[in-house]
């Protein structure tokens, strides 16, 4: 049996304590000694506790008492390599544990012996059938045998030597095959058996047979099937005798019992009861599974995958359950167990053999102890008392309640019910008539914390109803817990018998038993002050009746012979991992391109690669959809391609992508097409994997230039998106077209299932290619099933212009469509980008007229924004509505619906749709007339067009709608209305419509029409399709489908639109707020013999008026198709038939075969740093390592540490180097493990003596640090420099976010191995989110000079840096090592003047002390501003910016960054002047220097400052005032005035860097920008306005600019360093000798350049690792 990652379990070896003393160490072996805790609150008392997990096969045999769980033997988790434990009792309660039974050793179960079952064969011999986890992680049976069958403990088992003896069979999945059963033998002596498994989403019992126990051979259909379910795990099945108590063998089959199938699904175990045909090899249910709370279960809590045995010498069939935890992992793992087992329970048919009772084994009652009894006891309203006098903790509890006053029930109707939501809605706390009373268990004194066991009685409709609860709301103190409230009915009738209760009270768990167990529920819980001496049981009543305490009895109940002993001994068998050093992956690295105008000269870069730091396209529009180019079935997914210049007439290319790659070998499924710029379109695709895991995959032209897009190459990185542990593989697909928002993060939605819930799982990412699932999906909902196709767009509030899918402000809705249940059914609502939150107008399925974009056949549709046109369109598929093998006759199968315009209504609660206007262009022989009478049961031809390829608009008047016929108010299913009141059914106002694709003799024909009822006090227009006569074929699809339309026919008007085209029929109510579309296949009505009829079947009379001047019919124009000779790909394509009645003529479709959802597309000194070195793309991350003598001039070695380990094979990611006492240098780095969650390692030098320091050694301790419980697995990283404090202990924080309060995590160690998190973080804050890249140091407060990292004085302030939100943020203060408290002076995001480093490009940055120079430095990675695709074509993406040197400024208010001293060596051909003046509008060239390549010193000096201009005091976003106070505006007074970098001769590309002097509250404050907005003529590109306030007084009337330019970066450094931006650049003029630089004014008042230094920069050396390099 296998179980998700989220109901991990796992008692392992009673992990009871972290005290763990190693014994002996032995190559891959460890024996460990554990010491066992008497501190542990939760661990019960007389609940059986493996060393751990699941049940599997429960037995009695030689008078032993045997229980086989599933078990980790080496930690409190789910585990890879499960074992079956092995446990014996005599008496069910007291047990002692043996060694394992089965382990995972054969290549057959080598990756873990999961769930199974024991049956005895004749002759007593017992047998274990289990499910083994091959080499292939492929789920198969296999068989086991005692060793020795005179051993009653049956020590040894031995593995049969022809296992597996039972595979997965064709089209069952190989991970969906598992939990044999107890076998029975029938009549005929053979044996049966079923295994859980999943057909198509339908749960099953899978039979097989066999004669000898070995050879076993499917049957040819399941035992039973269910369509409401899933997969099912751990099925039983067992009879019960009809007329008796006891139980009965599991073979017996005979008149006198039922049978009940047990399955395992939606975290619950449900059964039904019936009839078993042994002769027909069928179950026949008395009530299918439902899957919701109206279906039995055996236990309506916390109960799952449970087993049944017969007990032969007792008579009687015992149940076991498995009862997880509701803590988290990390509690298990510091309680060292996790999970347990039911109390055995006797189970028999209740005698109106409509459901099973259960009740606790006697033998439970040889541990009762003291007893406490209560006889006839009164609780009136409000009443709470305490029942002492046992231990409340470990207790039996039966009570007997009488209610007198049932008249006083209050009344309920349970039909539609959900008990469990009702009492999470009414729970112990609220007051009723009738109850809540009941218990209060494992409570605390003053019942701050309770777990409330009660009933509620209400009056029914025709009895009486009994409703028991189990509220855990109110269990734990504790907030991260599970503390779901559980809620069933009680079948019992109150006036007949007493209302009972029993409950079995155990420390952490409580079983309930209602109505003499009846009714079942069991719940974990975990209180804070109510454990052990501290817990409490109450007796209570809230409602506002008395009840009476007719009867009581409770006991203390003694600790069960569990465990045995008080240490426990057991073995930790590791991976033995041999690594090879290999090469291979560096042999065909990407070559750069010789034309490299970007990259940089003298900035930090590694030789190559990434480090860290359906469409219009070109005027084609491209339909690409998922297509089989074999035959007309679902199979071989591959995605076609044909493109059209007008949405109408279509060419057929070449298949875009093929199944070709390990990631998409069983099918290229449904995906979107994004632009990353105009010119880069890029597809995100499903593909069934090798395992056919379904996986996202990235796929990009080969040829951009190429308008037709013939070519596709798939990414080398994907699979980028697999499905995680919560995510079943099978419910994972079809990504949407992503949208980028001003973070300039991409987001993407996929369609999934997660327990019963669809979604749109949200993913983001900054590159396209790296992506991160959100902690969140977008939305979900618990009434649709699995999302398909989904689809997530804005449309405008105001206007009937589409809008471009990125669009995100105030005049716009968001659109979520989903495809499920056959449909696509979409809601509105708002989309708020900072929090990706939705929200929504109203949910899916929330009332009796969802909205969907097409009531009849129409799904998995896909919209796609045409720039060229403003408009959103949308395309849905078409299914078929015949027989597979009629596709296969015809050779094709499923359609495109015509494109449509779709926008949001006026009154903006639905979208409305319209046939595209090009498909006006095929109209022809028009037939038009108006003001024609319809009488009450007229019908009339409408001649002179094709009948079966048309377009039909037709506008009836109404008249008086007084006398429409009234509906019931509750009728809200519309398309059920349509079948009761089809097209013959006469009413008064309709039906009245068309009759299409109709025979001479009507007995073929569509109906579209409309009919107008009265309901309430409006008027409701009900639209139908009725293709109950569309053929006289039989087997066919001939639903009816309707909705009711959205207008108001009070203005005595409606109209129809509808497409005819063969075989479909498109249909438009007036304005499209309601479109139907059906797939009708005449038998006579076809081609020249199909009719166009209007009718109208109402009693009063109406006319035909005309529509924007006329009703029109149009002969529709077909594809012309134009077929090239076909090459090896198609020759065993199918012929198609000649005959082609049902092929569209203006519909898409392909040439043949099958096809299914279109997509659409457009338009791609030692430094240690994030590196892969494969690709320019942040995916396979190393540590790069480079060295330098000056800071300048860089060698590059080789990765200094890479992804290798369990602990970092997913990625080495950022971290920092310490500098340890012994002088030695140690890395603390974060790795991405093989859960993909991040962990701190260690990392150290392997021969220190090596200056260059070329090879390091990771720890054998890894990972040293962890996240803890509280901690999101990919929220965790990024270790900074250590520090060590006066009291000799290291310190280290790392970044991560807890529920979006951003904080830095600090630990402690005193060897640097050993790290405990502290309390209390060093610092958080509400308004960051994620810290990415912390960094803490002091600076000294009157020096220049920089300090270690140990400093702490009073001459010292500290500086906490966070990345986030893209930049790079700190704040000030001081910090007392002695508390490791920071005091700040202003936090983040607290005023509008946040301290950055650097206010444009600069993230992720990393300080070091300089010791030899006494320095503190900086440096910063600088990302791209173009596209991933352009990444890859350059071959690397990603600088580092120039070493900075950072101090405390004078006023000690923020840091001052210059660039280092080493940077002038770098300087050539100067060029000066002095005292120019700068005029309103001038500007002039600074020539002589190499303007590409340049370092520039300038210094402005100020005119008079009386006349500055003002502004508002509330303008406070230094960025938003630069975009709107641009370099060009030339009303400015003090400025713009600075430096036009990287500029063309004629301007038309250009960097602006410059400043403006305005006048605020009275003083003068200095902004500073940078705007690239005509940085480049590329259109695809970043070209952001970035600007700051200079924290400097303008009143001395000087001001500075220093420009480090480098190609494609310019770094800023204004009033002395005060401020900071970096820019990045891609020109298209002004590359290397056509880039000029140009000093400008364009305020009104001169400005004069007090001086101006401009230095030529050379190249600096970045040479290549040699191996001889010495």
């Amino acid at each position: 049996m296998e179980i998700s990652a989220s109901l991990v379990v796992g008692i392992c070896c009673v992990f009871l304590s972290s005290l763990i003393e190693v014994e002996a160490y032995n190559q891959n072996i460890l024996s460990l000694r554990v010491i066992v805790s008497e501190n542990q609150p939760y661990r019960t008392a007389f609940h059986f506790q493996p060393l751990q997990n699941w049940l599997n096969g429960p037995m009695y045999y030689g008078g032993v008492y045997h229980l086989f769980y599933q078990y980790n033997p080496y930690g409190a988790v789910f585990g890879n390599r499960m074992i079956w434990a092995h446990s014996i009792s005599y008496d069910l309660i007291n047990w002692i544990h043996l060694n394992h039974a089965i382990e995972p050793t054969e290549p057959f179960d080598i990756n873990s012996c999961w769930s199974g079952s024991v049956t005895i064969l004749p002759g007593n011999r017992p047998v274990i059938l289990y499910t083994g986890l091959d080499a292939n992680n492929y789920q198969v049976q296999n068989l086991a045998t005692p060793k020795n069958l005179s051993d009653p403990f049956l020590r040894e088992w031995v593995k049969f030597s022809k296992n597996p003896i039972m595979t997965p069979p064709n089209g069952i999945k190989v991970n969906e095959f598992r939990d044999p059963t107890t076998a029975w033998k029938g009549l005929d002596g053979k044996w049966r058996v079923i295994i859980g498994s999943e057909l198509n989403n339908h749960g099953m019992a899978i039979l097989y047979r066999s004669e000898d126990f070995v050879s076993w051979t499917k049957y040819q259909h399941p035992l039973y099937i269910s369509e409401e379910t899933g997969m099912w795990e751990c099925p039983d099945f067992y009879p019960v005798s009809i007329n008796s108590t006891n139980g009965v063998d599991t073979s017996v089959q005979n008149p006198s019992v039922k049978h009940v199938m047990k399955a395992s699904f939606n975290s619950h175990d449900y059964y039904t009861l019936g009839n078993y045909d042994s002769q027909m090899e069928r179950f026949i249910s008395e009530s299918d599974f439902t899957g919701t709370s109206l279906d039995l279960r055996y236990d309506y809590g916390k109960f799952y995958a449970s087993k049944t045995f017969f007990d032969n010498v007792k008579n009687r069939r015992i149940l076991w359950g498995w009862v997880n935890e509701s803590d988290s992992t990390e509690d298990d793992i510091v309680k060292g167990w996790s999970g347990l087992q039911s109390i055995p329970r006797r189970v028999w048919l209740d005698k109106s053999g409509k459901q099973l009772l259960q009740w606790p084994v006697e033998e439970i009652e040889t541990l009762r102890d003291s007893q406490v009894s209560i006889h006839g006891k009164k609780l009136l309203s409000g009443a709470v008392f305490e029942l002492s006098g046992i231990t409340a903790a470990q207790a039996d509890v039966e009570v007997f309640f009488k209610v007198p006053e049932l008249e006083e029930a209050e009344f309920m109707d349970p039909t539609g019910v959900d008990p469990q939501l009702f009492c999470g809605k009414e729970n112990a706390s609220g007051n009723g008539r009738l109850g809540p009373f009941g218990l209060l268990t494992l409570a605390s004194k003053d019942l701050t914390e309770q777990t409330a066991i009660f009933f509620r009685v209400f009056r029914g409709p025709s009895r009486y109803i009994v409703l028991m609860c189990s509220d855990q709301s109110r269990s734990s103190l504790r907030k991260e817990v599970d503390k779901t409230t559980f809620g069933a009915f009680v079948d019992i009738d109150p006036r007949l018998e007493k209302i009972s209760l029993r409950s079995l009270i155990d420390h952490s768990i409580v079983e309930s038993y209602g109505g003499e167990g009846r009714t079942c529920i069991t719940t974990r819980v975990y209180p804070v002050l109510a454990s052990d001496e501290g817990m409490h049981l109450y007796l209570f009543n809230d409602g506002s009746s008395s009840v009476v305490i007719s009867r009581l009895d409770a006991w203390s109940m003694k600790r069960a012979k569990i465990n045995g002993k008080e240490s426990l001994s057991f073995l930790l068998v590791g991976d033995g991992v041999e690594v090879e050093a290999s090469h291979q992956p560096y042999r065909n690295l990407q070559s750069l391109p010789r034309e490299q105008p970007y990259r940089t000269a003298y900035h930090f870069q590694p030789p190559k690669n990434w480090m860290n730091g359906p469409i219009c396209y070109k005027g084609v529009y491209h339909l690409f959809y998922q297509y089989n180019p074999y035959a007309a079935v679902w199979g071989n997914i591959s995605w076609g391609h044909s493109i059209s210049y007008d949405l109408v007439n279509w060419v057929h290319l070449e298949p875009a992508i093929n199944p070709s790659e390990p990631f998409d070998i069983n099918g290229c499924w449904s995906g979107s097409t994004t632009f990353l710029s105009e010119e880069k379109p890029a597809i995100l695709y499903t593909g069934a994997d090798l395992k056919k895991r379904q996986v996202q995959n990235l796929a990009v032209p080969k040829n951009a230039s190429d308008p037709l897009l013939i070519e596709w190459v798939k990414s080398p990185h994907n699979p980028l998106l697999t499905p995680i542990d919560d995510n079943d593989p099978d419910n994972f697909r079809d990504p949407t077209t992503a949208w980028q928002g001003p973070d300039k993060v991409w987001r993407v939605i996929v369609g999934s299932k997660i327990k019963g819930r669809g979604m749109a799982i949200l993913y983001r990412s900054k590159d396209f290619v790296n992506w991160t699932r959100s902690n969140k999906p977008l939305h979900s909902s618990t009434k649709t099933g699995m999302w398909e196709c989904p689809d997530f767009y804005p449309v405008s509030i105001n206007s009937k212009n589409g809008v471009e899918t990125s669009a995100q402000d105030i005049f716009t809705k968001h659109v979520l469509k989903a495809s499920f249940k056959d449909r696509d059914h979409y809601i509105l609502g708002n989309y708020t980008l900072k929090t990706d939150n939705f929200l929504v107008d109203t949910d899916f399925m929330d009332t009796g007229f969802d909205l969907r974009y097409d009531y009849g056949k129409f799904y998995a549709s896909k919209t796609f924004y045409d720039s060229a046109k403003k408009r959103r369109i949308l395309w849905g598929w078409v299914t078929e509505s015949d027989s597979e093998s009629d596709d296969i006759r015809k050779g094709w199968s499923g359609i495109q619906s015509i494109p449509r315009s779709i926008v949001l209504s006026r009154t903006g609660q639905q979208l409305v749709q319209w046939p595209i206007k090009e498909i006006e262009k095929l109209r022809t022989n028009k037939v038009s007339f108006d003001s024609k009478e319809l009488k009450g049961g007229s019908i009339f031809e409408v001649s002179g067009i094709t009948a079966s390829q048309a377009d039909v608009e037709v506008s009836f008047d109404l008249p008086n709608l007084t006398e429409a016929e009234s509906i019931d108010p509750s009728w809200v299913d519309p398309q059920l209305l349509c079948s009761q009141k089809e097209a013959s059914v006469k009413g008064t106002l309709g039906p009245f419509g068309l009759l299409v694709l109709a025979s001479k003799d009507l007995s073929e024909q569509t109906a579209v029409f409309f009919r107008i009822f009265k309901r309430n006090d409006n008027y409701a227009v009900l639209m139908c399709s009725d293709q109950s006569r569309s053929s006289l074929r039989d087997g066919l699809d001939k639903t009816t489908y309707g909705a009711f339309a959205s207008m108001d026919p009070s203005d005595k008007k409606i109209s129809l639109r509808s497409l005819i085209d063969h075989s479909v029929v498109e249909s438009f109510d007036g304005e499209g707020r309601t479109c139907i579309t059906a797939r009708v296949y005449p038998k006579l009505a076809i081609d020249k013999e199909a009719y166009l009829y209007v009718f109208n079947n109402g009693t009063i009379s109406m006319e035909i008026s005309v529509l924007w001047s006329l009703a029109l019919c149009f002969l529709l124009v077909g594809n012309g198709v134009h077929v090239e000779a076909s090459n090896h790909t198609h020759r065993n394509l199918q012929s198609l038939p000649k005959e082609q009645p049902y092929r569209t003529a203006y519909h898409f479709q392909p040439l043949k075969n099958w096809m299914n959802g279109p997509m659409y597309y457009e338009g791609v000194y030692h430094l240690f740093f994030q590196h892969n070195p494969y690709a320019p793309v942040p995916r396979n991350i190393a540590w790069g390592h480079s060295i330098s003598y000056d800071l300048v001039n860089w060698v590059h070695l080789e990765p200094a540490i890479s992804p290798l380990e369990p602990y970092d094979i997913n990625g080495c990611w950022s971290g920092s180097t310490t500098i340890l006492p012994s002088g030695k240098p140690a890395i603390l780095y974060t790795g991405v493990d093989l859960n993909n969650s991040q962990v701190q390692n260690l990392a150290m030098p392997k021969n220190a003596s090596d200056p260059f320091l070329r090879e390091w050694v990771k720890l054998p301790h890894n990972p040293l640090m962890s996240p803890a419980d509280d901690i999101d697995r990919s929220d965790f990283r990024d270790p900074t420099t250590a520090w060590q404090g006066p009291d000799k202990v290291w310190r280290v924080i790392i970044g991560g976010r807890i529920n979006a309060l951003g904080m830095a995590f600090l630990y402690q160690s005193k060897d640097f191995v050993n790290w405990t998190r502290s309390n209390k973080p060093l610092h958080s804050s509400t308004k960051t989110g994620m810290w990415e890249c912390p960094d803490f140091y002091p600076v000294r407060i009157n020096s220049q000079n920089g300090i270690n990292n140990f400093a702490q004085d009073k001459f010292t302030k500290h500086v906490l840096k966070a990345s986030f939100n893209g930049q790079d943020h700190y704040i000030l203060g001081n910090y007392i090592p002695q508390t490791d408290n920071f005091s700040i002076e202003y936090d983040f995001m607290e005023t509008g003047f946040d301290l950055r480093y650097d206010y444009g490009k600069f993230y992720a940055s990393k300080t070091f002390y300089d010791s030899a120079k006494k320095r503190r430095i900086l440096w910063g990675w600088v990302a791209e501003s173009d596209t991933a695709l352009d990444a890859i074509i350059k071959g690397w993406a990603g600088i580092q910016s120039f070493p900075r040197s950072i101090v405390l400024s004078a006023n000690g208010r923020q840091l001052v960054q210059w660039p280092i001293n080493e940077i002038d060596k770098l300087r050539a051909n100067n060029v000066s002047f002095e005292g120019k003046e700068l005029k309103q509008g001038s500007v002039f060239e600074v020539s002589g220097i190499t303007a590409s390549q340049a370092d520039v010193e300038v210094s402005f000096d100020l005119p008079n400052l009386s006349e500055t201009e003002s502004i508002d005091p509330n303008q406070v976003d230094p960025q938003q005032l630069c975009s709107q106070k641009g370099a060009s505006t030339n009303n400015g007074t003090v400025g713009p005035f600075g430096l036009l970098a990287l500029a063309s001769k004629d301007l038309t590309e250009q960097t602006a860097v410059y400043f403006r002097i305005f006048n605020r509250d009275g003083k003068h404050v200095v902004l500073m920008c940078s705007d690239q907005s005509r940085s480049s003529l590329r259109e695809e590109l970043e070209k952001p306005i970035y600007g700051a306030f200079v924290n400097m007084d303008p009143n001395d009337r000087k001001i500075s600019l220093r420009s480090l330019i480098d190609h494609s970066i310019i770094e800023n450094f204004g009033g002395e360093g005060k401020t900071c931006i970096t820019a990045r650049v891609y020109p298209k003029l002004a590359i290397d000798k056509e880039a000029h630089l140009y000093v400008f004014n364009n305020g009104t008042l001169n400005v004069r350049i007090s001086k101006l230094n401009a230095w030529s920069m050379k190249r600096a050396q970045l040479v290549p690792y040699q191996k001889e390099m010495k």
